[in-house]
């Protein structure tokens, strides 16, 4: 993994530009007449009744109940509350600026860790501005605020394997996480889908320091919030464990997290599972193509990325960019009717505007094609992952990416499998 550690002065106008734009999609949302979902309206009530010192309950003078499980959004709000902020404009400005920070977070992050260029960073961000954050700030849920530390954490992580010896950056992933797990109770399994990634990209004998940062953290100071709970409530675990849990699998579940993650990560995901599927081919390629197998299957596949091949799959993908952003800049032209209840811009519906924003994202990759799509031959793919030193190093940490990336993103979605839908 490449990094890029300086930003340019055109990428810091790209962050002022996001920062101003965000700031005034935030103002939009905070005066918009939007109640509260009932959720979010009952996690208030306990912020409420936690600022006015009368605990974590749902009614005053009755027995503490965990009914908001996200304890360090409903701590902050109560906080700020006491301070005289208004409870309805307060949580739904919390959301907002969480919401821009994860966006600068993620340019960031592209930029400094992962090598990608300024339009992919400026294409990822909007697609994140633009997208379900705000809704859920408006909403007044805390989601946004639980993003923005999975995103604190997962920066804290490439810094750590950039620097595995540097023991202040395990320290800060290690409280990262932390206040991710405090959160939000799934926080807890997210950062140990992260801290096995770290594993897999260093080793054991580079990530011996980092475990043992992360278990102390976790257990001295994680432990004692579990501790105190379980002595504060009467019982040990997350109320979602008792009422949606109970220790099944539920696998209409992992099908609608399955679902939302291909939704909400579109077209991005398209992209990445171009580097699942090297990937799965490498390992493929590793146990059959080198018994000398499917060797006509292998010889078809690697022609499509010959020099001739590539360069006409680019130029297709050319014609069908310009398409796609003409056919966005046509569709500005068109009006979404009043009725809808939100209208993006006093424009667009929320879906039609998500179809232009797909459009957009779409053509700009599809553009883009030449710097994104790879240049393969046979010895790409003839990989032995015992002895690395006979292949390309390049193709190796391809692989080695995707599989890493892969591992968080796995667990995210394998998770909710253990709550009723």
């Amino acid at each position: 993994m490449k990094t890029n550690k300086i930003l340019t002065r055109f990428d810091w106008l790209l962050l002022t530009a996001l920062v101003l734009g965000g700031l005034s999609l935030a103002a939009v949302s905070v005066s918009k007449p939007v109640h509260p979902a009932e959720d979010a309206a009952m996690l208030m009530r306990y912020a409420q009744h936690v600022s006015q010192g009368h605990g974590i309950v749902w009614n005053i003078g009755q027995a503490p109940v965990d009914g908001a499980t996200d304890f360090l959004f409903m701590m902050a709000l109560a906080g700020l509350y006491s301070l005289g902020a208004g409870l309805e404009s307060t949580v739904i400005w919390m959301g907002a600026v969480s919401h821009l920070l994860t966006v600068l977070l993620v340019y960031f992050g592209i930029r400094r860790f992962f090598n990608g260029g300024i339009l992919v960073a400026l294409l990822s961000a909007v697609f994140l501005l633009f997208g379900p954050g705000l809704r859920y700030a408006e909403a007044s849920f805390g989601t946004p605020f639980f993003a923005l530390f999975c995103t604190l954490s997962w920066l804290g992580a490439q810094f750590v394997i950039e620097k595995p010896k540097k023991t202040w950056w395990a320290v800060i992933f290690a409280l990262a996480s932390l206040l991710m797990g405090l959160t939000r109770p799934e926080g807890v399994l997210i950062s140990g889908f992260m801290l096995l990634a770290i594993l897999f990209r260093l080793g054991w004998k580079q990530s011996r320091r980092v475990v043992m940062i992360f278990a102390g953290v976790l257990l001295l100071m994680g432990g004692g919030y579990f501790l105190w709970r379980w002595l504060y409530f009467g019982y040990p675990l997350p109320n979602p464990y008792y009422k949606k849990g109970g220790g099944q699998f539920y696998l209409d579940s992992l099908m609608e997290s399955w679902k939302g993650v291909l939704e909400l990560s579109f077209p991005f995901w398209l992209v990445f599972a171009w580097g699942v599927l090297c990937l799965f081919w490498g390992g493929f390629n590793r146990f059959a193509l080198e018994a000398n197998w499917f060797r006509s299957l292998k010889k078809s596949f690697l022609q499509v990325f010959e020099p001739q091949s590539r360069n006409l799959l680019i130029s297709t993908l050319r014609v069908l960019g310009y398409l796609l952003l003409a056919g966005f800049v046509l569709g500005l032209f068109r009006q979404s009717s009043n009725l809808h209840v939100y209208l993006v811009f006093g424009r667009y519906s929320a879906q039609y505007a998500g179809l232009l924003a797909a459009m957009l994202v779409t053509g700009a990759i599809a553009l883009t094609s030449s710097k994104w799509m790879p240049e393969l031959n046979a010895r790409n793919f003839e990989i032995d992952m015992v002895d690395q030193q006979q292949n390309d190093p390049k193709t190796v940490r391809f692989i080695s990416d995707n599989a890493f990336i892969g591992i968080p993103i796995t667990g995210f979605i394998l998770m909710w499998v253990l709550l009723s839908n």
